[in-house]
């Protein structure tokens, strides 16, 4: 009997533990612009309208996701060919954004969102 309870105990813990690394948050591109690219790409002060490192202009979502797709840093279902993957997980000067590094969690939601063909929800 205290086998089956400590067992039962243990699956619960288990079941606890996988349950809290589920990321309900959507893998829309409306969400990721609001929630990763601004916070991490714009208010670093690289790709705002006021500093535009690189002609890039990352504050509008319409023109982030033109701009995206359309110079290739984003393949559609491809994440070992798209520049925005290299870019956010690189080292030294070609991380992005240079200050500090989006989570983990935020580059699976990405990696999510190409994976699903990388629409304009």
């Amino acid at each position: 009997m205290v086998r089956r309870v400590i067992a039962g105990a243990l699956l619960v813990l288990a079941y606890g533990a996988c349950g809290s690394d589920v990321d309900d948050r959507p893998a829309t591109f409306t969400y990721i612009h609001a929630a990763i690219l601004v916070p991490n790409c714009t208010t670093s002060g690289c790709h705002s309208a006021q500093a535009q490192i690189g002609g890039i202009v990352l504050e509008q979502r319409e023109q982030s996701y033109v701009y995206l797709t359309l110079e290739r840093f984003v393949l559609p279902g491809q994440l070992h060919n798209s520049p925005l993957l290299k870019l956010l997980r690189g080292r030294e000067i070609w991380k992005m954004p240079p200050d500090q590094a989006i989570p983990e969690a935020d580059i699976r939601l990405i990696e999510k969102w190409i994976l699903a063909g990388a629409k304009d929800d």
